[in-house]
């Protein structure tokens, strides 16, 4: 059997947390969680110790996840993150 790296620990993580946010309508909490899955996802594809098929497997729930957050995120809301992101 297979251990799990920590940097795909980390992702799952934060992917749980940001579901979480999600399912409670804390959008502030979803932003700070994507805020964070990009640095973990970055740590997890670049981790040498890294089992490619479950990276791809979380990786795929992670889609998932933001398609659903782009469906039903407040149009304010979207409109207020965007309006706040530095050029």
């Amino acid at each position: 059997m297979r251990l799990v790296c920590s940097s795909l620990v980390d992702v799952i993580r934060t992917r749980k947390a940001m579901q979480t946010a999600f399912e409670c309508g804390n959008w502030e909490g979803v932003k700070a969680c994507d805020e964070r899955l990009g640095r973990m996802l970055d740590a997890a594809f670049s981790d040498d110790t890294r089992d490619n098929a479950s990276l791809v497997a979380e990786l795929e729930k992670v889609l998932a996840l933001y398609a659903r957050v782009v469906t039903y995120l407040p149009e304010a809301t979207a409109s207020r993150w965007l309006s706040a992101v530095p050029t």
